[in-house]
């Protein structure tokens, strides 16, 4: 077995559920490792071929369709028709989480991550008596579940940051490990190869599906007394084999509650191309078409009608004295309302082809039709009733269907017809009627007609079969997707998640779905678990001293908000130029020199005139009162003491008067030419007569990058969506929300404020600031700003040597390499592939400095060894503020000063004058 792997949290099973709780854990700053059984093509388990609808509450879509849904509604319904045990509080409480959460945690959550639905809300699972939803509630995915999986997929990569992700595909744990009475981790087998590793995690999150995905579990768990039919398909992922449930169960003393309840359909078929043994296709059977039993008659008194009850479906399917049924339709019927569930026979919702879909939707889906009747044997066509029987029987090689049997069921029931709808009296009839009231579920629905029509034909047979889907129940676990154990107490470090845990509490179904419960009850544990990792990881850090800038990164994502926390970390684009800009300092060899005198190391140095003592300034970060309490001027406070400049952005929170009066010394400031020159005078004025003597002025921006964390997140963006979607997030984050956005008002651009009319808050601010950024800024306007400013001058956002050698034409004090911490341009260089060549071109003129993926004292020194006089820091800093406050930003700079002293002592340097390329090895 080879030595542990570690990380943060690990997941087991590559499913939605587990795909979430990655998400989630990636972005509150944790490593993650996920283990999954599939192929990395299969990534997204049964979500990857889910059609994706939900069931939702409370939705926008829902109050635009005049839907009045409450969770105060939904909740009744859920209990009422899941007949959820009145006792299994845990359950009980799942239940009321989800009716409550499925808006904000669910529907704009999905919004958030780019996620549209299509505008409409179906009306499912009404209840044989009305007592199932009693509203509409099932949303439906615009691209299906698949595109759900492809755009999880996406935002995984974009998390991982700093190689965070570890992906084993094909890999299966075979046992988890404990330590101290914790769970700490599991083994796996790489069943490629026959490896076996170990994995070690503080946090063990089980999101590996149903208990039921196999058959021979399936009937082991199968209710007593509850009828089963001889044969079935499946529908499950045969990968959930429960076995990790057992395991918990018998050796951690976890509880799997209602392991035989399950949300099986009635009618499936074989897969044409199956992906596993027994593989089933379930189909969405026609509401207009006669069901049948084995011989051909109608099964009754009460017709089988699907959209009311799937539960009691399944249990007259099951107690059917042959594995089968047969559905009796003709062209008409299957045209307009035969469908498959899944995302391969969706095909116009799957590649989002509204046009085609709502053509097929109006004039029939003869395609879908025409496809099932070549390529599956169970769908038979004939002209005729008696040609029809014929193939019946021989498909499943018996005389069961007698011809004039089948005809009298037809007459029959077209009988309703002979005197035209006014005396018809046929529950299925009714039911039927009932359906069409919906104008969505209209679409779907025939209008009653007789089967023996004349246009209507040719007659169609289909044999359909009990397909197994999901497990509803699964292991108990509370409201933070802790599993517990015996006595309902937590097993330290072990969470589940989804399916697994039997969608929250171990089986907050009950009997019943409302349908639709499945995707979001895996949103909504994932969401759970990530919250309560997060807790436990912040507990953690707590308990000892962070002493990296990645543990600072890690305490300040687990107390932003999401939008904040990717607002500091996120970039442009595909965030590359992010990528790069940390790992292009790390291959920078060092020289190790030895038997050097290195008693009296000195890290002081001067920048741009001014005494410090490192080789360092906190870069200008917009929004920094947002990440802590007034947060710069907490910043240049501490940045005073420890004897480093600070520099106030433009978009700053706090004035330029409040953080010279909290520094208790002036501060450098950073400008961005603003369309408004006369208001750019006014600032630089003001700043002078304040004491500022040093200018840093962007020149990277002439508009803003393609910023995709930002917009998914509705960060700077107007509307309710974007409000809500932000208003998710704060709300998980209750330290942040009392101490930074109650108590740390006002929320506004400090230096900009009294020159922005009618500003309300801070979204009015940033419309303002971004309708005055200046895309005509040429050089001509650095000579304006030359001959104003008196003091010192420096350009930052430069990366090419053309551009430094102009900046010193114009008589700059000097330059900054940088590409804006990967936020503007995504593909440009990093700044440590730039610097040499502008530090060689223009460093003997002017004062080069650097930023961009520092994250160290030894990355400073690195800078300096590439000729830079000196660096800024932004992210490190703003992390470190935010995660520890003032009094962690003092720890940090102390760690970056003994860091720094350290490298310079085991290279043999001791004055920040003499490192130079010869401190680093040669290539």
């Amino acid at each position: 077995m080879s030595s542990p792997q570690a990380c943060d949290v690990l997941v087991i099973g590559g499913g939605l559920a587990g795909m979430v709780t990655a998400l989630g854990a990636l972005r509150a700053g944790m490593s993650v490792t996920l283990v999954d059984r599939d192929t990395p093509q299969r990534f997204g388990g049964l979500a990857r071929w889910a059609f994706g609808g939900m069931a939702l509450v409370g939705t926008p879509l829902q109050a635009r369709m005049r839907v009045p849904d409450s969770p105060e509604v939904a909740l009744r319904d859920w209990l009422r028709f899941g007949e959820v045990d009145p006792s299994d509080q845990r359950s009980l409480a799942w239940a009321k989480h989800y009716v409550e959460r499925s808006r904000a945690e669910v529907y704009d959550w999905l919004l958030g991550e780019g996620l549209r639905f299509l505008p409409a809300v179906n009306w499912v699972e009404r209840g044989r008596f009305g007592d199932g939803n009693s509203l509409p509630r099932y949303h439906i995915v615009w691209g299906t579940s698949l595109h759900l999986v492809m755009q999880l997929t996406d935002a995984l990569k974009r998390a991982d940051t700093g190689g965070k992700l570890r992906l084993l595909h094909r890999h299966r744990v075979t046992g988890l490990e404990r330590s101290n009475g914790r769970i700490c981790g599991a083994r796996a087998l790489d069943e490629a190869s026959g490896a076996e590793i170990q994995l070690s995690a503080p946090n063990v999150v089980l999101a590996m599906g149903g208990i039921n995905g196999g058959h021979d579990e399936c009937r082991a768990n199968w209710p007593a007394g509850r009828p089963m039919p001889a044969t079935m398909l499946n529908g499950a992922h045969p990968f959930a084999d429960g076995k990790l449930h057992h395991e918990v169960a018998d050796t951690l003393g976890g509880q799997i509650v209602g392991a035989g309840e399950m949300w099986n359909y009635a009618a499936g078929f074989p897969h044409p191309f199956p992906h596993f043994d027994g593989h089933g296709l379930s189909t969405i059977p026609c509401k207009s078409a006669l069901w049948l039993d084995h011989r051909g008659e109608r099964i009754g008194p009460e017709p089988l009608v699907t959209g009311f009850d799937t539960h009691w479906l399944c249990q007259r399917v099951a107690e059917q004295e042959q594995p089968w049924t047969w559905h009796l339709l003709n062209w008409r019927i299957a045209a307009k309302e035969f469908a498959i569930s899944g995302v391969e026979h969706n095909q116009r919702i799957r590649d989002r082809q509204f046009l085609r879909f709502l053509w097929e939707t109006l004039t029939g889906n003869h395609r879908l039709v025409r496809q099932m009747q070549r390529e599956c044997p169970d769908f038979l066509v004939d002209d005729t009733l008696a040609g029809l029987a014929a193939k019946m029987n021989a498909l499943t090689a018996t005389h069961d269907i007698d011809a004039a049997r089948l005809k009298a069921t037809v007459d029959a029931f077209d009988a309703n017809f002979a005197a035209g709808a006014r005396l018809s009296n046929d529950d299925q009839i009714r039911r039927i009627l009932h359906a069409r009231q919906w104008r969505p579920d209209s679409l779907r629905t025939c209008a009653p007609k007789p089967l023996q029509m004349r246009g209507a034909g040719p007659f169609i047979a289909i044999r359909a079969q009990l397909v197994t889907r999901k497990s509803l129940g699964g292991l108990r676990t509370d409201l933070g997707s802790r599993v517990l154990d015996a006595a309902d107490a937590p097993v330290p470090g072990l969470y589940c998640v989804g399916e697994a845990a039997g969608f929250g509490g171990g089986n907050s179904n009950g009997k019943r779905s409302l349908e639709g419960t499945f995707l979001p009850g895996c949103i909504l544990t994932a969401h759970a678990a990530v919250r309560r990792c997060a807790a436990a990881a912040e507990d953690f850090m707590f308990a000892k001293t962070p002493v990296t800038t990645d543990d600072y990164q890690r305490l300040a994502r687990q107390r932003l908000p999401g939008f904040l926390a990717d607002y500091v970390d996120g970039g442009a684009g595909a965030e590359q130029t992010l990528a790069a800009n940390s790992a292009d300092w790390a291959p920078l060899k060092l020289r190790q020199r030895v038997l050097v005198d290195v008693s009296g190391i000195d890290t002081t140095t001067t920048l741009l005139g001014e005494p410090c003592a490192l080789p360092l300034a906190l870069a200008p970060i917009g929004l920094a009162g947002m990440m802590a309490r007034r947060g710069e001027a907490q910043a240049a406070r501490v940045a005073r003491a420890a004897g480093v400049p600070y520099t106030l952005s433009t978009v700053g929170i706090c004035s330029y008067d409040e953080v010279i009066a909290a520094a208790g010394a002036p501060c450098w400031f950073q400008l961005y030419m603003l369309r408004d020159r006369a208001l750019v005078q006014t600032l630089l004025d003001r700043v002078w007569a304040s004491g500022c003597r040093t200018l840093l002025f962007t020149v990277d921006l002439p508009l803003a990058g393609m910023r995709h964390r930002d917009t998914r997140h509705g960060l700077g963006l107007p509307g309710a969506r974007a409000k809500l979607v932000r208003l998710s997030q704060v709300l998980v984050r209750p330290g942040w929300l009392l101490d930074v956005a109650l108590r740390g008002k006002p929320h506004a651009f400090g230096s900009l404020g009294e020159h922005v009319a009618a500003a309300r808050d801070l979204d009015t601010f940033r419309a303002w600031v971004d309708a005055q950024f200046d895309p005509s800024v040429t050089w001509r306007d650095i000579e304006w700003l030359r001959g104003l400013w008196r003091g010192k001058l420096v350009l930052k956002g430069l990366l090419d040597v053309a551009d430094a050698q102009a900046a010193v034409g114009v008589g700059v004090d000097g330059l900054i390499v940088s590409n804006h911490g990967g936020r503007q341009l995504d593909g440009a260089a990093s700044s440590a592939a730039k610097l040499p060549a502008i530090a060689q071109a223009v460093g003997a003129r002017t004062e080069v400095l650097v930023d961009g993926g520092l994250r160290s004292g030894m990355d400073v020194y690195r800078a300096l060894a590439l000729g830079a006089r000196g660096v800024l820091i932004g992210r490190p800093w703003v992390w470190a503020l935010a995660g520890g406050g003032a009094a962690g930003l003092t720890s940090m700079l102390d760690i970056w000063r003994r860091e720094l002293a350290n490298t310079m002592a085991l290279t043999g340097v001791t004055r920040i004058a003499d490192i130079g390329a010869g401190q680093l090895e040669s290539a």
